[in-house]
């Protein structure tokens, strides 16, 4: 990072997008339900420290009823 930041070592960083807590379960694929959380229509999104960080998790999109053939 620029020295402007003034940190006193190198950290590792990670990009971190928020979602909502848990929601409802789907019925089709057994897993909850979330969203990406928004702030004045701007993704949630921070920097943080690599070793804040608790546990990752694995997001799997909800394309709906009918697959985009030109996929």
């Amino acid at each position: 990072l620029p020295d402007v930041y003034q940190l006193p070592q190198p950290l590792p960083l990670a990009y971190v997008e928020w979602y909502t807590d848990l929601g409802s379960v789907d019925r089709a694929s057994g897993l909850h339900r979330l969203w990406l959380l928004t702030r004045n229509h701007s993704v949630n999104a921070e920097i943080v420290e690599a070793a804040h960080i608790v546990r990752n998790c694995y997001l799997i999109p909800r394309f709906g009823h009918t697959a985009d053939r030109t996929w």
